[in-house]
């Protein structure tokens, strides 16, 4: 039997039009952390935890495979061909399922929000508020089920709902609204320190 017990490392975080991925400040800051937590938990074989959009998702997730070895699970918030379609560009569209592609497995949260066609409309603004009550899920989620959290933050109110602000506020005090709350018996919830908060302000 494995001596090894298993630490999940949850991520939430900015898109790229509040996160700059390329900063090496920031890159370097999440080595540390992820260092910090390989000290930390010297016995201990590392998940991260993350839906893989754009931004904070990704980057936190490639560094852990690479500097912890860790396993990649994936809950998507949305069915996967619709979630593609959020993606900036087709780049992003190839880079997401080479991630998924190197994952332990991934799974879609459970539409809870709308079907398919109410998930897939938008307003003349672009935005869609059961969409984004359905990012909220998965954050709620994540924030559930992770031991550590890594969070790029950049100490502004979140600009909707489901953001890191959010996400953090529910990690912290074990708190989750009950709109999001993921009910589930046969998990414990893990025992939790504070999110790593990683400041992303320019």
């Amino acid at each position: 039997m494995s001596r090894h017990r298993f630490l999940t490392i949850g991520v939430s975080g900015h898109r790229p039009h509040r996160l700059d991925i390329h900063d090496k400040n920031i890159q370097n800051q999440v080595v540390l952390e992820l260092e910090g937590l390989a000290e930390r938990y010297p016995q201990h074989h590392f998940i991260v935890l993350s839906p893989l959009a754009e931004g904070a998702d990704r980057l936190v997730a490639k560094l852990a495979m690479r500097i912890l070895n860790a396993s990649l699970q994936v809950p998507l918030p949305l069915p996967y061909d619709l979630y593609v379609t959020d993606f900036c560009d087709k780049e992003s569209v190839e880079e997401f399922k080479l991630l998924v592609g190197k994952a332990e497995f991934y799974y879609e949260m459970p539409m809870k929000f709308g079907n398919i066609r109410e998930l897939a409309m938008t307003n003349r603004s672009g935005s869609n508020i059961l969409r984004d009550k359905q990012y909220a899920l998965v954050g709620a989620y994540v924030a559930q089920r992770s031991d550590e959290l890594i969070a790029l933050w950049d100490g502004q109110p979140d600009r909707g709902i489901g953001g890191p602000a959010q996400v953090i506020r529910w990690f912290d005090s074990e708190k989750i609204d009950e709109e999001y709350k993921y009910e589930a018996s046969y998990f414990k919830a893990p025992p939790r320190t504070k999110a790593i908060v990683i400041d992303v302000s320019k």
